[in-house]
Formats: structure tokens, C-alpha cells, sequence
């Protein structure tokens, strides 16, 4: 039953495309970090956001390459 429902409601309502957002960040809302000696050994940097719900959000980044996984 949920099922159907669901399908009813994509049918009517398209789900968002995202394809052309760009997001351009400024230093009111985005930072980049480098890591502090000692503390996070994984990551290279760390990408602080800023938002409204939740005063510091920060995502680990990294600069090495991932693998790609053998077939």
C-alpha cells in the first residue's frame, strides 16, 4: 500500500535534479583547514561549514587518490 502511494506521488511530483547547482562558497560559510599535529591522522584537511541549524559542521578531506576497485 505504501508502495503505491509513493509511486502515485512521483508521478505527480518529479524528484529535484540538482544537475545545474553550483555552489559558490565564501569564507562567511566555508573554510578550509589544514589538520592540527597530533589529532587526525587520516585526513589531510578539514572543510568547515557554517549553517543556520547547527553552528559548525566539518567534513574530513583528503588529497590522496582513492583505488579503484579491480574487477
Amino acid at each position: 500500500m505504501a508502495k503505491k502511494i509513493f509511486k502515485h506521488l512521483l508521478g505527480k511530483n518529479r524528484r529535484p535534479r540538482f544537475e545545474g547547482i553550483a555552489l559558490h562558497l565564501d569564507g562567511k560559510v566555508a573554510e578550509l583547514e589544514p589538520r592540527k599535529e597530533g589529532k587526525a591522522k587520516a585526513f589531510d584537511y578539514w572543510l568547515k561549514l557554517s549553517t543556520v541549524s547547527c553552528p559548525t559542521l566539518r567534513l574530513p578531506a583528503s588529497t590522496r587518490e582513492i583505488p579503484s576497485p579491480q574487477a
